[in-house]
């Protein structure tokens, strides 16, 4: 080795310890926490909407709303009654099966 690059060696040496050693202060800026996530943004949306509106637009929507939920509710609940339905039939023909034609 060289004398030239022990003292290229040596300076970045000095540099490396003289930055570690010195006190170095990192200053970051926190962003305010967000009263709303990403899913609940449409949320307030519609609330902050909901809350700009006059006592009978109100009364209508809120009107509408019930309604929209309970047909919701209606197809979700038929839905079930068709599962279970065929769920009944599958194992009633499963049964007929098993009892008249796996029997012989």
């Amino acid at each position: 080795m060289t004398f030239q690059q022990e003292d290229g060696f040596q300076s970045q040496l000095q540099q490396l310890q003289t930055g570690v050693s010195s006190p170095s202060v990192v200053v970051t800026q926190i962003e305010p926490v967000q009263a709303y996530s990403r899913s609940s943004m449409p949320i307030a949306a519609f609330l902050n909407w909901f809350n700009n509106l006059s006592g009978m637009k109100k009364l209508v929507v809120a009107i509408a709303g019930v309604i929209f939920g309970f047909a919701m509710l209606q197809a979700v609940l038929k839905l079930i009654a068709s599962v279970l339905s065929l769920v009944l039939f599958a194992g009633l023909g499963f049964v007929g099966y098993k009892f008249f034609v796996a029997s012989k």
